[in-house]
């Protein structure tokens, strides 16, 4: 299996990624992990490859799979006007970047998953939140309906 991941470096892209290698290779299966980066020269583990966003512009490779988890730590500084703005384009850029690539590919992935960040519910405090709870329209669940409506567009 074939595998690209945007946002690989992140909380969830490496814990993902490690839990990936270490099934197939416990089931004797191969998997093959590329990682989208803006620096070819980022620090990654021996199993993964790394591809940069100028490179998937020019490339004919296909991947069974398509996971956009790219973004800005949400929670890394505090939310200023700037910021705001480094959250979102660290999250439309990548994604848009996936979708030019996905449009373009002679063979299409079999799943693309995109997440964009914890924020959906918006910031309720210390309330618990189900699938099925209401959310507040702030700045953290416009980020992530933005980013969500763009992944929907693969369809």
């Amino acid at each position: 299996m074939k595998v690209l991941i945007s946002g690989g470096s992140g909380f969830l892209g490496s814990a993902f990624s490690q839990e990936l290698i270490e099934r197939y290779r416990t089931q004797g299966k191969e998997v093959m992990i590329t990682w989208l980066t803006r620096d070819s020269n980022q620090a990654h583990p021996v199993d993964i490859n790394m591809m940069t966003y100028d490179e998937l512009k020019k490339s004919d490779m296909s991947f069974d799979v398509i996971m956009n988890l790219a973004g800005a730590g949400i929670a890394d500084a505090r939310w200023s006007d700037e910021r705001k703005e480094q959250l979102i384009a660290s999250r439309i850029k990548p994604t848009q970047s996936i979708l030019s690539f996905i449009e373009r590919t002679a063979t299409k992935p079999k799943l693309l998953i995109s997440g964009s960040a914890i924020g959906w519910y918006g910031t309720q405090g210390d309330k618990p939140l189900t699938e099925h709870s209401s959310f507040e329209t702030d700045f953290a669940h416009r980020l992530c309906e933005g980013v969500g409506e763009l992944g929907a567009q693969s369809d």
